[in-house]
């Protein structure tokens, strides 16, 4: 049990578990097993390779997403959904039916489609 200040300078291996009730990094942080964090703040990027789970995340920025990705749920966007791919699509994927197929409503009254 450590209970002042530790400095450590250079590359350090921690081979059991770390609990730190408050902690300030001011470089990076790599981990390269399973991660766990009840809460925290970034103030700068967040990197994410792999698999991740969020169970509830706030951004105050862009989130950016460069690959296919699969949300399972309802999403709601309180702001304009822009398509700058030269040839965006829509697709719905699910099984037809007299009450299956893709909906465009309004609660607010009309809706506009170019084409169908």
């Amino acid at each position: 049990t450590m209970m002042e200040k530790l400095d450590v300078y250079g590359t350090t291996t921690l081979h059991d578990a770390l609990t730190a009730t408050s902690a300030s990094l001011s470089s990076t942080l790599g981990v390269s097993g399973t991660s766990t964090l009840a809460a925290a703040t970034m103030s700068g990027t967040l990197g994410v390779t792999g698999h991740t789970t969020a169970t509830s995340a706030t951004l105050s920025g862009a989130f950016t997403v460069n690959a296919a990705s699969t949300l399972n749920g309802q999403a709601t966007v309180t702001g304009a959904v822009s398509l700058s791919a030269t040839a965006a699509t829509i697709t719905h994927t699910g099984t037809g039916g007299a009450t299956n197929g893709l909906a465009i409503t309004s609660t607010q009254g009309y809706v506009d489609v170019e084409s169908v």
